[in-house]
């Protein structure tokens, strides 16, 4: 089967603040991050998760995190006819500032002894968050997938944005997917893979998807397994075979790791109000 015939199985109706957004309304930071999102870490302008779970309409909102892809070049390539989402045009380009995204500050996660901040080893562009808002295009139907979706671009560190968008006391809920795939020569300081800083703050806080779309390059979270009789999808700029994994239930969970299992949402629950209370207490 087909990673998009599968993710078929996930299909939702459009969140009804996509269905309804004009150009000229503000940012709505809880209607985004409280629709299902897939986060796509040092994404480039690799287009595979918007084309896999966003064909599938099994999500409408994504994340792309990149610190060397400037702003001008990725409006560029919206609104260009060939470079852009097949079958969608952006009809919607809104700037979105730090405050909006997060209101309240945040508290970096990463474990003692990783790092003492998360700043990237290479030159940053210039910072900016651009939601684009992409309309499918006249001659396109449902099979290419859903009348609107949401992209929301960032120009950041991954694992600090993923740490301060998802991990904090206001984050309203986990990723629902990540595309993680580790790049030799990308200028990632630390792997998307299994032990890199965002995987430990993912299990440190109880922050983890339900699905991970993996390159052949990039180790599986641990609590994960492969989905039976799904193939791996094409995809990035060398067209290498992404897998689909899943989150294991936390019952299977229990016997890997003891309990209270980091997958366990009582456990999270616990966890949290423990770490919170000793940082924002």
């Amino acid at each position: 089967m087909k990673i998009v015939e599968h993710l078929k199985n996930f299909s939702e109706q459009t969140p009804e603040w996509l269905r309804t957004i004009r150009a000229g309304d503000p940012f709505d930071r809880s209607a985004f991050f409280g629709s299902r999102v897939v986060v796509y870490p040092g994404s480039g302008d690799d287009g595979h998760a918007v084309r896999t779970f966003g064909r599938a309409a099994a999500a409408h909102c994504f994340l792309h995190i990149d610190y060397a892809v400037p702003e001008a070049v990725i409006r560029r390539k919206l609104a260009h006819p060939v470079q852009g989402f097949r079958g969608y045009r952006a009809t919607i380009l809104l700037n979105v500032t730090e405050r909006e995204l997060s209101p309240s500050g945040w508290v970096s996660h990463p474990r003692q002894g990783r790092l003492d901040r998360l700043v990237p080893p290479l030159p940053a562009v210039t910072p900016y968050a651009l939601l684009a808002v992409l309309d499918r295009r006249d001659g396109f139907d449902e099979d290419h997938g859903p009348a609107r979706l949401a992209v929301l671009f960032l120009a950041g560190d991954g694992h600090a944005s993923f740490d301060a968008l998802f991990c904090q006391k206001d984050s309203l809920r986990a990723p629902f997917a990540m595309l993680l795939e580790d790049h030799g020569f990308g200028g990632d300081y630390s792997r998307w893979g299994a032990g890199g800083i965002a995987n430990e703050i993912a299990v440190d806080q109880g922050v983890l998807a339900d699905l991970l779309l993996v390159g052949p390059t990039t180790r599986v979270w641990e609590g994960y397994e492969s989905v039976p009789g799904v193939e791996a999808d094409l995809g990035g700029v060398w067209g290498r075979p992404r897998r689909l994994y899943k989150r294991i239930s936390s019952s299977q969970q229990q016997s890997v790791f003891g309990d209270p299992s980091p997958w366990d949402t009582s456990a999270r629950d616990t966890r949290s109000q423990r770490a919170r209370a000793a940082l924002f207490g």
